[in-house]
This record gives structure tokens, C-alpha cells and sequence, in this order.
């Protein structure tokens, strides 16, 4: 009966049930064991879908393939036409959404997700276009409405899977649509209907059971042209009563006792090995192992192979073109695939080039070429070399100790030994013992002793080449460089390599002299000499000065506001410290000084430079007293004996600096003695600043008079004097006038 029959589609909607009565049918008659299992087909079930799978998601769809598995699925029309890969036409079951999914919109049923992974439901257009990349695997499409049969027929043909088998329950419309598209038709009734009939309606597969098949039926189907297959459950009676009647059987569920029964119907092929083990195309290769029977392709690397199967556990394959140099061989059958676990040299190991073409002892080589993988020597000559096997194109070497001083280089596979056409050229290892002296300034030339010299092409201090001489091969003489850093290694460059002295060499720095020798605070001065070129300090004595370095032989520092007044230059680098041997000069400068005018002990403030050692500050030639304010500022006291006036001097160690304007002392007259006296009487007058007094005078009356000292003037009242006037002294720093009157006596 027609899968159309109501009592039929509910079976179909309820496949669970079905499979579950399948017990409580009556035992096949008993059959042999059949020994050949190859007609087994083993189908996965809306595909493969164990645990954190779900059923009909494109991941199950991966799993079956991977697996070796046909695959059987179910498709669904929504109510806006788009086609969905899914089994209940209710999407309660599988999603915990309740609704029919042939009454949805395209975006109802886009946003569903299986309950068990959170998969989303395929589209047909994208499992189709997975199919399409599985040619091997044989698909099954149950569709569930006759509105969809012409729209999936185009698809199937737009894929390239034409091969793919559908079954629905409209045969004969499916058929008279697509007669060119393979079709499949479930009978669960017994009887099942006549062979003729099948074919009138186009049907190609008739899937049987689950009522038990004989070989009487098995064999009137396949007389009319139909392929008999059992759709079977976990009931092993039933699928050894189907292999034993000759049918197909489709698999849904894979007892475990099938392994046993049918171990090559199940089991994915395996390789033990294969031989020869390289050779070029055309070659006959024999790969051994088991499950061959039913292998639908071999590969080398990526490229078919045309192969017999010879056995169960044997087959031969001919070596195609274009094959890798190196590649591993690939059985695939239903069941799964199996790759070698050694690779096929399709192409002998050729040695093409290797760099470095010279080296010594533990220097690396790395050969280029082909067909390495496998290497199981290395030599350079007849010295057997440690190597590494990088890639199939590509080892590398290590020199020997006991290389040969030219050898060609030989790589060693189980099928060949190769060598290099170019020769390498060993040379012996470049050592720097010592270096004598261990310092010197640029232009010092530096002995080096060491070992294997004589092709040194490069001597170098730091970064800085030298000059130098090979005087034999254990000595070179090298000249210390105008640039060589303060402290470096010496490298010296062989066509081996590179060596460094173990010790550093040091280049103290030199001055030779510097100019101008003297200067003031915040002048620049040009320092000559070597090895400044790392110059960490430059001093003025013990004081810190800032400095640019212009060159490694020529240093610009600034002299310092606090400066010596004379002091030796310092420079110091990381390779020590020198010193001038000439001081540096910073004569004093006086800018100005205030007040301009003042008396004995009155304070002058005098600015300018160098006054950081100051020995003396004079007013003329008379020593005053001072306190250093600052480098750049002194207070003096005005001198009891200052010269009424005169330049201000002040003497450092480098020299003496003085005012370009005088100061002035003026006179004070602070009293006189006696108050009154005759014309002719002598009168003292006491005060400040009467050592150069030029005039003395009773009101406007000269007196002759004598400087008896800076504070005192004995004077001579005039005949002509006034009755009664003020006394009053003249000197250069000014005039002075008494307070009181001199009363002149009759």
C-alpha cells in the first residue's frame, strides 16, 4: 500500500513507534552467516547525531560523512515557500516550540533552535551546497509535501547530485516531474505490490520492512530492475535474515554485534604499509592492510590514483603524475578513510645548494633540495654530521669536528644517498687572546695575539674600524681609532665570522690644550685633546661646568658662575679622567659699584665677576676690609685712609680687575678745638676723609693748615678771620662745613 494511506503517514510521523514494535514481530526463518558483508550499507539516520548533536543540523551532516555514512534526511515547505531541512511537521518535539512549521514564515522558522545543541534548522540551499563538496557520500531526501517536488528536483540539479535518491508517497508524480532523479519507495504493508507496478511509477529502491524480507522477494525485485533494501532497527534477527535473503540493508541503528558478525560492513580501512617505498609515476605500489573491499578511491597527497582491489587486506595503486616528491597515500571506502603514516618518495632526495658555503667546526649548514623527510645520514665528506630534518626541502647541519678541508656534502635516505655538486670549504675557528697594552689614547698601536689570524679581513674598536697589520697568524697590530669608544671590545673579522676579545680595551681620554686660557663666567671655552666621544664631565677645578661635545677630539664647556678663579680642566669619560696641565684664568670684572660717594666705614657694594677667591679690594692703593657676597658680589668698607678718590680694585689668583669710575670720600668735620681763640692760634679739626684736604677755611678766609692724619687738621686762625664762622675742609671727594661757629678773640 502507497505511503499516501493515512494508517502509513502516521507510522512515518511516529517512526519511533514503529521501530520499538519491531521486538514483537515474529522471528525470520534462520540464516547462515553470509561471509561477504559488502553489500552493507550503513546509513545515518536524519544524519549522525550522538550526544551535544542534533538530529538534521549540518553538523550532523559533517559527522556522518567524516564517519563513512550515507546520509538520510527530511525537508519541509514553510508557509512562505522557503524549504527546511526537518523531520516533524510539529516543531514541539524538537525545539519545545509548539506550532507547525509548514504554517510558518521563513523568519518564525529562521529563529528556531534545536533543543539539545542550540543548532538552527538548514535551509535545503545550504545543505545542498555541502553535498555538493561530498560527491562519495550517497544521500536520501524524504520529502514530506508533492507542492515541493519540483523545486527541489532543480536544486538537486543545480548541486550536481542528480545521483541523490528521494522517496515521498507521490511516486508516480515525483517520477513524471523528475524522471531523471533516482527515487525510492517505503512499504511497511505485506504484501508489498508487484515489481511492475514500481516500475510504471519510476521507483528505482524499494525499502522493505520492517515485516522480515526473503530471498524469493529480494529476487523478483531484482528482476525487474529494483534495488532491495531492508530498513532495519536494532533487532539483529531481522538484519541477518535481510544479508542472508541478498537485499541491502539500511541501517538506522548499529548494534554491536554486527562489528562481530560483518566486521568490514562497519569498520573504516587501514594501511600497515605499502612497498616499494618511492618511485616515479607509473609505478605499481602495494598497500597493505585491511577493509580494502569496498575502496572508492586512492590518493597520493591530493591526486587520484587508478588502483585494483587485490583482497580484503591488499590492494595496488599506480603511481600517478604530478605527484608530490614526498606524499602520503590515502584509501577512502564507505566506511571512513586512512592515511599513511610514512609518505611515498615519488621523487628521489636531490641535494640542490647549502649556505654557508665555508665554516668551522659547529657552524650550521642548511642544505636546500628535496625528498629529506626520511634522511638518515648527513656527511661532509667522509665526516658524519649531526643535522636536523627542518622539511621535506630543507636540513640543517652542523659541522664536524673532523671535517675535511674540502668535502662535498652527502645526504643519506633509505633509498639513495645524494651529494652537493659545489664543494664546502671548512676553515678553522678565530680566537682573541689578549691585547697589549690594555688602554691607550687614538693612535696607540694595540698588539692582538690569538689564533688563526691570517685571513683577517676587519679589525675594529667598538663600532669604530682600525688600521692594522697581519703579522703573522697568532698577531695583529692594530692602531687605536681618532673615534673609538672609552671602553670597548676588539673584534677582529675572519671569512669564519666575527670574534670579540674576552677583555675591553680603554681609551682615557687627552687634553691637549685649550682655548681662550681665560674668561669670564658664562664664556665658552674650546678644549682640544682624544677620546672625547663619551664625555660624562667637565670640570673647572672641582666645579661642574655644562659642554657640548663637538667631535671625540673637541669638547665646548661654559665656564661656570662659580668657577675658580684659577683652576686645571677636567674631562672624564667612562674610560677615567684627565686633567690640563695648564689652569684655566677667570680674572675679575667690576661692572659698577654703589653708592659712588661715601665716608670712612660706610659700605660699598661692588658687582661683577670672578669674585669667588677674591685676596683684596683696595679704594686707590688702600686695603679695605670685604665680605665675598657671591661669586659676583663683594661689600667692601671705605678705608680710614681711603683717598678722597680714587679706583676700586679687586685681586683674585688670576688677576687684579678695577673700576672704570672713582669712588669719592668726602670730608665729615665732627668737631674743633678750641671753639675761640686769637688770630695765629692753632686749631685741631676732627672728622673723616682730611688726607687729601686741599683747603681750610674760617668761614670764607683761607687758613694754612697741616694733615696730621685722615682724622685730624691742625690749622692756623687767618689775621683776617671772622669774628664768628664755621670752619670748613675742601678735599677731592668734596666739601665739608663744621656744625658749630669759631669765635675769633680780640
Amino acid at each position: 500500500m502507497p505511503l499516501g494511506e493515512p494508517a502509513v503517514r502516521a507510522f512515518l510521523l511516529s517512526l519511533t513507534a514503529v521501530v520499538a514494535s519491531l521486538v514483537a514481530l515474529p522471528a525470520a526463518p534462520a540464516v547462515a552467516a553470509p561471509t561477504d558483508c559488502s553489500s552493507l550499507e550503513a546509513i545515518a539516520h536524519r544524519g549522525l547525531h550522538p550526544a551535544r548533536v542534533d538530529e538534521n543540523s549540518m553538523t550532523s551532516f559533517e559527522r556522518a560523512a567524516a564517519e563513512g555514512f550515507s546520509i538520510e534526511t527530511d525537508l519541509w515547505a514553510d508557509a512562505q515557500g522557503q524549504m527546511w531541512i526537518f523531520h516533524d511537521r510539529n516543531t514541539l518535539r524538537s525545539t519545545g516550540v509548539d506550532g507547525y512549521i509548514d504554517k510558518m514564515t521563513t523568519a518564525q522558522v529562521a529563529a528556531l533552535r534545536y533543543k539539545k545543541a542550540g543548532s538552527r534548522i538548514p535551509t535545503l540551499e545550504e545543505a545542498m551546497a555541502y553535498w555538493a563538496t561530498i560527491p562519495e557520500t550517497r544521500v536520501y531526501i524524504e520529502l514530506k509535501q508533492q507542492t515541493t517536488v519540483e523545486r527541489v528536483a532543480q536544486q538537486i540539479r543545480d548541486a550536481g547530485r542528480v545521483d541523490t535518491t528521494w522517496f515521498t508517497t507521490h511516486a508516480a508524480y515525483t517520477h513524471r516531474v523528475a524522471p531523471d532523479i533516482r527515487l525510492a519507495a517505503r512499504y511497511i504493508t505485506s504484501p508489498p505490490p508487484d515489481p511492475q507496478v514500481l516500475t510504471d511509477q519510476g521507483v528505482d529502491i524499494i525499502i522493505m520492512g520492517p515485516t522480515g524480507i526473503t530471498a524469493t522477494e529480494v529476487d523478483r525485485y531484482q528482476a525487474g530492475g529494483i534495488e532491495v533494501q531492508d530498513r532495519l532497527a536494532n533487532d539483529t534477527r531481522e538484519w541477518r535474515n535481510t544479508i542472508g535473503a541478498g537485499a541491502n540493508a539500511q541501517l538506522t541503528d548499529f548494534p554491536q554485534e554486527l562489528v562481530s558478525f560483518c566486521p568490514d560492513a562497519l569498520q573504516p580501512p587501514t594501511i600497515e604499509g605499502f612497498t616499494p617505498s618511492g618511485g616515479p609515476a607509473g609505478t605499481p605500489v602495494t598497500v597493505t592492510g585491511d577493509f580494502f573491499t569496498d575502496a572508492s578511491r586512492v590518493t597520493f597527497g591530493n591526486v587520484s590514483a587508478t588502483f585494483v582491489v587485490d583482497s580484503r587486506t591488499q590492494l595496488t595503486a599506480v603511481v600517478p603524475e604530478n605527484v608530490p616528491a614526498r606524499a602520503n597515500i590515502t584509501v577512502r571506502t564507505p566506511n571512513g578513510s586512512v592515511t599513511s603514516s610514512t609518505p611515498f618518495q615519488a621523487a628521489p632526495a636531490v641535494v640542490d645548494t647549502f649556505t654557508p658555503t665555508t665554516g668551522s667546526p659547529g657552524t650550521p649548514v642548511v642544505v636546500t633540495g628535496a625528498g629529506f623527510l626520511d634522511a638518515t645520514a648527513v656527511a661532509f665528506g667522509t665526516a658524519s654530521a649531526p643535522f636536523v630534518v627542518d622539511s621535506d626541502t630543507q636540513i640543517t647541519a652542523t659541522v664536524p669536528t673532523d671535517v675535511p678541508a674540502s668535502s662535498r656534502i652527502t645526504v643519506t635516505t633509505p633509498s639513495t644517498t645524494v651529494e652537493s655538486n659545489a664543494l664546502f670549504t671548512a676553515t678553522r675557528p678565530v680566537g682573541v687572546d689578549a691585547l697589549s697594552p690594555s688602554a691607550g689614547v687614538p693612535g696607540t698601536a694595540v698588539v692582538i695575539t690569538g689564533t688563526n689570524l691570517s685571513e683577517t679581513s676587519a679589525v675594529a674598536f667598538g663600532a669604530s674600524s682600525a688600521s692594522y697589520t697581519v703579522d703573522s697568524d697568532t698577531q695583529i697590530t692594530a692602531i687605536v681609532p681618532v673615534d673609538a669608544p672609552a671602553v670597548s671590545k676588539v673584534s677582529v673579522t675572519t671569512p669564519t665570522g666575527t670574534v670579540q676579545s674576552t677583555d675591553s680595551f680603554k681609551v682615557p681620554p687627552t687634553i691637549g690644550s685649550f682655548t681662550p686660557t681665560t674668561g669670564t663666567n658664562g664664556s665658552s671655552v674650546v678644549i682640544t685633546g682624544t677620546g672625547f666621544a663619551e664625555a660624562r664631565f667637565v670640570r673647572f677645578g672641582a666645579v661642574t661646568a655644562t659642554f657640548t661635545i663637538d667631535s671625540p677630539t673637541q669638547i665646548t664647556a661654559t665656564v661656570p658662575a662659580d668657577a675658580p678663579a684659577s683652576s686645571k680642566l677636567g674631562v672624564t669619560t667612562p674610560a677615567g679622567t684627565t686633567q690640563s696641565t695648564d689652569p684655566f684664568k677667570m680674572p675679575p670684572t667690576i661692572g659698577s659699584f654703589t653708592p659712588t660717594t661715601g665716608t670712612n666705614g660706610s659700605s660699598v657694594v661692588i658687582t661683577g665677576t670672578g669674585f669667588a677667591e677674591a685676596r683684596f679690594v683696595r679704594f686707590g692703593a688702600v686695603t679695605a676690609t670685604f665680605t665675598i657676597d657671591s661669586p659676583t658680589q663683594i661689600t667692601a668698607t671705605v678705608p680710614a685712609d681711603a683717598p678722597a678718590s680714587s679706583k676700586l680694585g679687586v685681586t683674585t689668583p688670576a688677576g687684579t680687575a678695577q673700576s672704570t669710575d672713582p669712588f669719592k670720600v668726602a670730608p665729615t668735620i665732627t668737631s674743633f678745638t678750641p671753639s675761640s681763640a686769637r688770630a695765629g692760634s692753632s686749631v685741631v679739626i676732627t672728622g673723616t676723609g682730611f688726607l687729601q684736604a686741599r683747603i681750610v677755611r674760617f668761614g670764607a678766609v683761607t687758613a694754612t693748615f697741616t694733615v696730621d692724619s685722615p682724622t685730624q687738621i691742625t690749622a692756623t686762625v687767618p689775621a683776617n678771620a671772622p669774628a664768628r664762622s664755621k670752619l670748613g675742609v675742601v678735599t677731592p671727594g668734596g666739601v665739608t662745613q663744621s656744625q658749630a661757629a669759631f669765635q675769633l678773640l680780640p
